[in-house]
């Protein structure tokens, strides 16, 4: 008696693990990810997992004056809210007839952007002029402080980029006396997240 009824819990046991093998046999899926945490653990580790933080860029006119190539990088991301950094560089060819004069110029900015696909942008940034008289010598001619105020789509788990904005800008010479005026300014962007 008491080996049937080892015998007969023994093929219990087996059936119930067979069946919940059969179970979790169906219902995996080579894309599930099992998350141990918080409710807010898992929310962040399912928004990190698709969201792209990298982008890069042409933006015409804007903050690189007549246009630049940048890298832009998201910093912190909550629900509609997102913070991010950029750098970009901009070579413009000799404006003078002897082409002697060739000006490099190093935008950098910071963004705050609402929304998910459909994005309000502000920004504040710099860019660093620099000023090649000749081959030996590059000096600094001061700074451009700027303001950004524009629309921007780029989807959350990458693809293109395209913004447009309002970037007036104010050039800062430090050997200058004078005060130079506000700018008004704009400009275009396309771009690829990654």
């Amino acid at each position: 008696m008491i080996k049937n009824r080892s015998s007969s819990i023994l093929t219990m046991l087996m059936f119930v693990y067979m069946l919940l093998s059969s179970v979790c046999i169906a219902q995996s899926d080579k894309n599930d990810t099992i998350y141990i945490g918080t409710e807010n653990d898992v929310q962040n580790n399912l928004e990190n997992k698709t969201f792209k933080k990298n982008s890069v860029y042409f933006e015409l006119f804007g903050n690189g004056l007549i246009y630049s190539l940048g890298y832009e990088r998201i910093l912190w991301s909550k629900d509609i809210h997102k913070l991010s950094t950029a750098i970009g560089f901009s070579y413009q060819p000799p404006f003078t007839h002897d082409g002697s004069d060739t000006y490099y110029f190093i935008p950098s900015e910071i963004n705050y952007l609402i929304g998910k696909k459909h994005h309000f942008e502000l920004g504040l940034g710099i860019t660093f002029p620099l000023h090649q008289k000749n081959v030996s010598h590059i000096s600094d001619i001061g700074y451009v402080l700027f303001f950004r105020i524009g629309y921007r789509y780029q989807k959350e788990e990458g693809g293109e980029l395209f913004r447009i904005g309002f970037t007036p800008f104010k050039a800062i010479e430090p050997s200058s006396t004078w005060n130079l005026p506000v700018i008004p300014w704009g400009g275009i962007t396309i771009g690829w997240a990654f």
